[in-house]
């Protein structure tokens, strides 16, 4: 690797990042970016990365098996998730389009969105299925099985981006988030991926071993998230303070920083070379802290229904602190940084 074009490239990144804060509408608040600060930091104390088996080849799922999987698990739930769930899977529920391609075939040059969109006051719901596998091995699934077949990520995938429609009302779709969103929009996929994996378990459909990988690679997701956030944050205000960053500012940086060198580095070339946004760090790291939690409370306290009201008071933008007080969780959310509605608006 040429070092002098790296730090060139990692220079170039932080001083991106550091527009980003200076021009997100919530993080641009000192209070606010302090407070995210000391949640990532416990985040990434707290969470390690955990062991997972690369190039492992991944169960195969024919289409129609699998839809009907993540309807099931929606219903196991609540009924009206899976109405929610089949309309959005449909094409039928209100001010929403749903793309269902293969990501190898439909798309070969992997130009389309992939996730949700918003735009005037619609949603697009974008399932690339085959995305998280290599052309070679979706060859390999279509020789071996047939077209119609996909691997177990597409499940996950499939529920992660139909639950981020549960907590927003559809006919409130915006472009720019409000205060509830921009901090829990990443929490109710990852709920609801973890309740994915306790019902595949008690299902018994694939092997435990598999769910159990799935789960901390998850898991791991949300940790080097935490840690991008953290790690970039931290160069901002070196770079700020002295100019330009060294290659003697990241060896020390390394030196004395909680991760191994190799987690270290894979963090920094990520910075250096990702265009995932510290917003989108920032919901990620959220979602790591917050998603256990309000899963573990709706347990203690079925009768409740905790986490339907959940999604009720966040589709109808309830302050993030009161939302999280149902669960006990502590939200700091004074006048330093109170929603001041949708840019759209």
């Amino acid at each position: 690797m040429d070092n002098e074009l790296f730090l060139q490239e990692f220079n170039e990144a932080i001083s991106r990042d550091s527009e980003e804060i200076k021009k997100d509408k919530y993080m641009c608040n000192d209070q606010f970016y302090n407070y995210i600060m000391g949640v990532v930091t416990d985040i990434c104390k707290e969470m390690s990365y955990e062991e997972v088996q690369s190039g492992k080849q991944l169960p195969v799922i024919h289409i129609d098996e699998m839809f009907d999987l993540a309807l099931d698990f929606f219903k196991s739930v609540d009924v009206e998730l899976y109405n929610k769930a089949n309309a959005i899977v449909n094409g039928e529920y209100p001010n929403t389009k749903t793309y269902i391609y293969d990501f190898h075939k439909d798309d070969p040059e992997h130009t389309t969105h992939y996730g949700i969109m918003y735009e005037d006051g619609k949603a697009r719901v974008f399932l690339p299925l085959g995305k998280k596998i290599s052309e070679t091995e979706r060859n390999r699934i279509i020789q071996e099985h047939g077209e119609d077949y996909y691997t177990i990520d597409d499940l996950y995938s499939t529920v992660h981006e139909v639950s981020h429609l549960f907590d927003i009302d559809p006919e409130k779709y915006t472009k720019s988030p409000s205060k509830t969103r921009d901090v829990l929009a990443e929490t109710t996929p990852h709920i609801f991926e973890n309740l994915l994996s306790e019902y595949l378990l008690k299902k018994g459909i694939f092997n435990e071993d598999v769910i159990k990988e799935k789960s901390a690679s998850i898991s791991n997701l949300l940790t080097t998230h935490a840690n991008v956030f953290r790690i970039r944050a931290i160069f901002i205000e070196l770079k700020r303070r002295k100019g330009e960053i060294t290659d003697e500012d990241i060896q020390s940086m390394m030196k004395n920083d909680m991760l191994g060198e190799d987690e270290f580095f894979n963090i920094i070339n990520l910075i250096a070379h990702s265009d995932v946004s510290m917003a989108e760090n920032k919901r990620y790291a959220f979602a790591a802290k917050y998603a256990p939690l309000i899963i573990q409370k709706s347990k203690e306290f079925p009768d409740k229904k905790l986490l339907q009201k959940y999604l009720y008071e966040c589709s109808q933008n309830v302050s993030v602190a009161d939302i999280l007080s149902v669960f006990d969780i502590g939200f700091k959310d004074d006048d330093g940084f109170k929603d001041d509605g949708d840019l759209d608006k």
